[in-house]
């Protein structure tokens, strides 16, 4: 369980790899690694992922209705600290 059989490991020349895992840092691109080195976010090249079905309409949850004050005046910062 090595950077070196990991899915996410790209470029695997002369002990160096490319790790794709995350997104690319916007100032240094995809991070280096040696290919003798294992992290916690390691999955087999031979692995198959399923994709994750989408939440339906009817599983999501009904929104909290909105409070909305209508009608009433709000107080002044001065009238609610009695000034």
């Amino acid at each position: 369980m090595t950077c070196r059989t990991c899915k996410f490991c790209r470029d695997r020349e002369s002990g160096i790899g490319v790790c794709h895992r995350f997104p690319p840092d916007a100032r240094q691109g995809f991070p280096m690694v040696a290919l003798s080195t294992w992290c916690g976010e390691y999955v087999s090249r031979d692995a198959v992922v399923e994709p994750q079905p989408l939440m339906a309409a009817q599983q999501m949850p009904e929104p909290e209705p909105v409070r909305v004050d209508a009608g009433r005046p709000k107080k002044t910062w001065r009238e609610r600290i009695g000034i």
